[in-house]
């Protein structure tokens, strides 16, 4: 089976995959990744069509990427899409632009996406952080079928008590609240383009 890992900056993944999963082709897609014992494909992931099969992988990791795209993450889901087996599974983490620590920000006057300054290039920063309702949205669209979506904390943000007890009494979503969105998202149906929804 192939296993796209789509987008890292952390060569040690496509280490990991390997060396965990010897069976499986693995393939890398990077344009940060200087060095590598592996081979790296690199292409615009927002631009370019993947150059793997139809149906030829049976997962695709998409970690700590989408918040990066800035033009046309409709193209990356349509690829995506493209290159996974129907039946295939997607592993998207993606930083939770309702996470208590946006709001913890705002509390200690930083900007709420930590990554959104001046840098050498827009797609180092965070030009958008996404919310669990765009992300099974874009997904849908695209023929997968959400699994599974859920919160994670993967830094050590401080949660006052007061902040917790306000989220707790006013989210609509408070076990929603963490730092990360993790999404596993089955293929369901081919899509024939990117596709751009209304809202």
């Amino acid at each position: 089976d192939g296993v796209l890992e789509l987008g890292s900056d952390k060569p040690f993944i496509s280490h990991f995959i390997r060396t965990l999963n010897r069976q499986a082709t693995v393939h890398t897609v990077s344009i940060d990744i200087p060095f590598s014992p592996y081979p790296i494909t690199r292409i615009d992931i927002e631009a370019d069509p993947f150059p793997f099969e139809p149906g030829s992988m049976s997962d695709v990791l998409f970690t700590e990427v989408l918040e990066h795209l800035f033009r046309d993450p409709a193209w990356t889901f349509f690829q995506i899409n493209r290159v996974l087996r129907k039946g295939g599974q997607l592993f998207l983490t993606t930083p939770n632009a309702c996470g208590y620590d946006v709001l913890v920000n705002l509390l200690h006057q930083v900007p709420p996406n930590g990554r959104n300054q001046f840098y050498e290039a827009i797609e180092s920063g965070h030009p958008h952080l996404w919310t669990a309702t765009e992300c099974r949205e874009i997904l849908e669209v695209h023929g997968f079928t959400v699994s599974e979506l859920s919160t994670v904390d993967y830094y050590e943000v401080p949660l006052p008590v007061a902040v917790k007890a306000f989220l707790d009494a006013h989210s609509i979503a408070p076990t929603m609240n963490g730092q990360v969105l993790r999404i596993i998202a089955e293929k369901r149906d081919e899509v024939t383009g990117p596709v751009y929804p209304a809202s």
